[in-house]
């Protein structure tokens, strides 16, 4: 992975909602919500205390890996290697914890 977020930055990788619902009617792409959950691949470093530390990211909160819930429409929209949905978004946007694996 070629991008390292700064700060308080968090990368995630965007998990697209359903294409069909589970009785098995397609969602056209324009009736599809924007995702807001997505999996933690990379975070910052943290942002710099007045006290000369440095309070890591995420610290007791998330871990990469962890599936999150995110704002909806925050961050910047970028696309990974193989063309796959990733959101660089700032630590107070990830509002949830969704899943531990």
């Amino acid at each position: 992975m070629g991008w390292q977020p700064y700060g308080e930055q968090v990368l995630l990788q965007i998990i697209a909602p359903d294409e069909m619902t589970k009785g098995g009617i397609i969602i056209p792409e324009t009736s599809r919500k924007r995702p807001d959950i997505g999996v933690v691949l990379k975070v910052g470093p943290g942002k710099m205390q007045e006290n000369g530390q440095v309070r890591p990211v995420g610290k007791d909160a998330f871990n990469v890996t962890d599936k999150v819930i995110f704002l909806r429409f925050s961050g910047m929209e970028l696309k990974g290697p193989e063309g796959e949905p990733w959101i660089l978004v700032h630590e107070s946007a990830i509002i949830a914890v969704y899943e531990r694996e």
